[in-house]
């Protein structure tokens, strides 16, 4: 289940202005150690790990690999002959401004997806929640949720074990912006997708910005501080809050469990957060700072800036805990360029992974302007974590979410930059 842009971790604020200056600089910097100096060694399982200890586990720093991957991973540039799907356009929609699908989710009702559009040319300003429903992928429509105020931004989409789904915004972004009040987060449930009542969230998450991620093992949403964890959506528990200072940011959902990536600010550490039950969390500092965390089979990817060299480069986990390099992803690219890790001369300054079920999508992006959406450089795809297939989508075409039921696969996000919302379906 995917989710918002990976450059915008969304409530890790710390973590975004030190290394979003990396991506603004179109650079590898982090924080803290490269990859190259240090990666933990491996833990056990999240499962296994969360059932046998209430303490987090301390990383090892005994391993130290090469920042460049064992194994170098096969790379397809012809999307049209070797894309491992035969992608299709399944609804384009313009909205008052920039508008961009940020989370697609399958259920009862066949696949939701929540968005956002910003009136005017930038992200962060007036806008509107939007809504889409779809009974097969094959075929989307735009529906009016009525959710009683436009000034919410829809984080994300929670599915019931009974049936229905809720999705879950912020609210008050607008007036916080004018000073005029806090961000506070508000729920909604539905059993048709088309009508929307208000879902009651506990008030120490309602009086608060979130995260959210719903998987097979469960439903967390995550404050700035706290995670709260669901296995039914109707009643929630306080199961993890972190230390003053650190800054908690998107967490995934799994077949394995839920991993989030955080930052500490007075200590400027990147760290990482994992758990196999949504209960028992472990942290761990990371050496480099994680972004857009995606499930894979039971493993975890994620992207970084790395160095030795300064680049982009995916990383893979067995835990959630412990990271090794995948994938340095100038090697998706051909050898003009773009490229990661050029300074202000970087053809690609971020990515976007998303996945589920076995496959994960990746878009790499330039962007250097905080307030706009990135430009599409290229979309790929994997189901191994190490051969990846350039998609056939549209050169402007910029993923942000995934969802599959089994038959079909569901990529959405915008066109150009946010002037269309887009989906495209393949058969799985």
């Amino acid at each position: 289940m995917n989710a918002a842009r990976n450059a915008a971790v969304t409530t890790a604020a710390s973590l975004l202005m030190v290394l979003g200056l990396a991506a603004c600089a179109g650079g590898a910097g982090s924080p803290s150690p490269s990859v190259s100096e240090s990666l933990p060694s491996a833990e056990p399982s999240l499962a296994e790990s969360a059932m046998s200890s209430a303490s987090p586990p301390a990383p090892s720093e005994s391993a130290t690999p090469s920042a460049s991957p064992s194994a170098s991973p096969s790379v397809s540039q012809e999307p049209a002959a070797n894309d491992a799907f035969a992608w299709a356009d399944a609804g384009k929609f313009s909205g008052p401004g920039v508008t961009s699908v940020t989370d697609v989710a399958t259920w009862d009702g066949g696949f939701l997806a929540v968005g956002h559009a910003w009136a005017g040319g930038f992200t962060g300003g007036p806008g509107e929640p939007l809504v889409w429903v779809s009974e097969d992928g094959r075929s989307w429509s735009e529906v009016d949720p009525g959710l009683g105020t436009t000034d919410v931004e829809l984080r994300g989409i929670l599915r019931l074990t009974t049936g229905g789904i809720v999705i879950v915004g912020d609210v008050g972004r607008q007036a916080a912006q004018s000073g005029e009040g806090p961000i506070t987060s508000a729920a909604w449930r539905s059993t048709d997708g088309q009508t929307w009542n208000e879902f009651e969230l506990p008030g120490e998450i309602a009086s608060q910005a979130v995260s959210v991620a719903s998987g097979p093992v469960g439903h967390v949403i995550v404050t700035r501080s706290e995670v709260w964890y669901s296995a039914d959506v109707e009643s929630w528990q306080l199961a993890y809050e972190v230390d003053e200072g650190v800054d908690l940011g998107q967490p995934r959902a799994g077949d394995e469990g839920f991993v989030m990536p955080a930052y500490h600010r007075e200590e400027e550490q990147a760290l990482v957060l994992a758990s196999g039950n949504g209960i028992a969390w472990f942290e761990a500092e990371s050496p480099v700072g994680l972004f857009g965390v995606a499930p894979l089979r039971g493993d975890w990817l994620a992207w970084a800036y790395t160095d030795d060299p300064a680049t982009i480069s995916t990383l893979r986990s067995a835990n959630g805990l412990d990271w090794s390099v995948a994938l340095d992803v100038n090697d998706l690219t051909p050898p003009d360029g773009p490229k990661a890790g050029l300074g202000m001369e970087s053809g690609i300054t971020e990515a976007t992974l998303s996945g589920e079920v076995g496959v994960v999508v990746m878009t790499l992006g330039w962007n250097h302007c905080c307030a706009s959406l990135p430009v599409a450089v290229g979309v790929w795809t994997t189901t191994d974590g190490a051969t990846w297939q350039q998609a056939d989508l549209p050169a402007d075409a910029y993923v942000n979410a995934f969802a599959t039921d089994g038959e079909v696969v569901v990529a959405a996000g915008n066109l150009d930059r946010g002037v269309e919302a887009a989906f495209w379906v393949a058969d799985r």
